[in-house]
């Protein structure tokens, strides 16, 4: 949602206190929902996380070219750079700190995307429990 403030769209706030659909924000995390709609016209489908980039980027982008049958000529090295770097956004866009969510805003997102978390771990066959909690 910080990015929502940066760009105008929902006021600043240091805190996030409720849950808005403005723009899809909630609705552009129904992953299984996505995926069940994908899998109706492919046979496979390959999902990469997020998670996977913050952890190992070498090896996601080893394993997508892998995955295309290309060649890949780069070393990690090559991918030592931050996109989308949240305190040189903070202060492109001036806001005074990044905001964070509330505990019971917290809960509140856990409780609405509980179920589709759930199916999503089955429709890739990856544990994601770890999204369901704070730490």
């Amino acid at each position: 949602m910080w990015d929502h403030m940066m760009r105008g769209r929902i006021d600043e706030t240091p805190v996030i206190t409720e849950l808005r659909d403005d723009s899809g924000m909630l609705s552009l995390g129904l992953y299984a929902s996505i995926l069940r709609h994908y899998k109706q016209y492919f046979s496979t489908i390959n999902v990469h996380l997020y998670d996977d980039l913050r952890s190992d980027p070498f090896k996601l982008i080893s394993d997508i070219f892998s995955e295309m049958n290309v060649d890949l000529d780069l070393k990690p090295a090559d991918l030592q750079f931050k996109s989308n770097d949240k305190e040189q956004n903070q202060k492109r866009f001036k806001l005074q700190e990044l905001p964070r969510l509330s505990p019971e805003t917290f809960k509140e997102l856990t409780d609405f995307y509980r179920d589709e978390i759930r199916e999503t771990q089955e429709l890739i066959g990856r544990d994601l429990s770890h999204w369901l909690s704070e730490n």
